[in-house]
């Protein structure tokens, strides 16, 4: 009763106004309000990542990727893909044996020029 005779007869005081003041702004808004603000710098910033993607290198040779295999592959196209590579690899050793061969045979030479 005494509130309701205070605003009856002062209806402007400070004090009566700061508490209309509080009541309209509450904790919750607050919160709320900063909820939101993070929300768009979240948003923003997903935003500017998604329109400027960094530039990605392509890399320099496709040759060392292999498609993915889906499914089950039928024996004679497994057994053809094993027999290349392996006559890949064949090749490969046959080479490296060439040029040690090659080696050795020069370090012999130089061993018997320096006798």
């Amino acid at each position: 009763m005494i509130s309701f005779l205070h605003k009856l007869f002062s209806p402007h005081c400070e004090h009566c106004l700061l508490e209309q003041q509080d009541k309209l702004h509450c904790n919750t808004c607050e919160v709320l309000q900063h909820e939101l603000e993070l929300l768009r710098l979240e948003r923003d910033r997903l935003l500017s990542k998604l329109l400027d993607p960094p530039v990605i290198q392509e890399a320099k040779s496709s040759e060392s990727f292999k498609p993915i295999q889906t499914g089950r592959m039928p024996w004679a196209v497994r057994k053809q893909m094993l027999e290349s590579e392996s006559r890949e690899a064949a090749k490969l050793l046959g080479r490296k044996e060439i040029e040690l061969k090659t080696t050795d045979e020069l370090e012999k030479e130089i061993l018997e020029a320096k006798e």
